[in-house]
């Protein structure tokens, strides 16, 4: 793979991957702060549910569905799935 590829290939797991991650981290954050809570009183609501997995929603690092899902649970939120509009 040229330099090229690797550039493309990047520029599109961002696309895929870090754009919708920033998305929800700043959703999550900001209704945490709507409803004035803490990421720890957040975590400590969930059952086997810690402190640091919120936190990696909140900045968009890696984390499992069950934790995205367990998070958005806690602040009454859900995930809707829609077809993606087509790129130019």
């Amino acid at each position: 793979m040229n330099n090229y590829e690797l550039s493309k290939e990047l520029q599109k797991e961002f696309l895929v991957l870090q754009i919708p991650k920033r998305k929800i981290a700043d959703v999550v954050r900001n209704q945490l702060k709507d409803k004035n809570l803490t990421y720890r009183q957040a975590a400590e609501t969930i059952e086997d549910f810690s402190y640091t997995q919120l936190s990696r929603v909140t900045s968009g690092s890696n984390y499992t569905i069950d934790t995205l899902l367990k998070t958005l649970d806690c602040l009454g939120l859900e995930i809707e799935i829609k077809k993606k509009m087509d790129r130019l």
